[in-house]
């Protein structure tokens, strides 16, 4: 897949997400509402937090490093919004279901540093077949 048309399909995926979050927001209840329509609210705005992440900072890198960038931090921008996103519907998930506490949200996010310094630390796997 060419970059222009993962980007178009991007934005395409996300605002459809950002659409339906709001139409879940503005018609269904919360209180009469199925788990169902309770699970498909925090998927969809979980997808939709990590697409607009990922884009907004695929084009902060266009800005202030230029086009050539792009390919090389493709990869690290939508892990960082898959990793925004987990935290902040995470969070919001579990004020949902009335399990949040200030000790549980810290741990949460402290939990969520760790996986991302393991990816800042870990090395590339080398093959060498010789």
């Amino acid at each position: 897949m060419k970059l222009k048309s993962f980007l178009w399909t991007s934005e395409i995926i996300t605002s459809f997400c950002w659409v339906v979050f709001f139409l879940i927001l503005v018609a269904a209840n919360p209180q009469k509402s199925s788990f169902a329509i309770f699970l498909l609210f925090f998927v969809v705005l979980f997808t939709a937090v990590i697409g607009t992440y990922g884009l907004l900072e695929l084009r902060w890198v266009m800005k202030k490093r230029g086009v050539d960038m792009i390919r090389a931090k493709i990869k690290n921008a939508f892990r960082h919004g898959l990793m925004f996103a987990f935290a902040s519907v995470g969070l919001l998930f579990m004020r949902g279901i009335d399990v949040l506490s200030a000790w549980d949200a810290i741990i949460f996010i402290l939990a969520i540093i760790l996986i991302e310094g393991y990816f800042l630390t870990k090395k590339p796997i080398t093959t060498n077949y010789e």
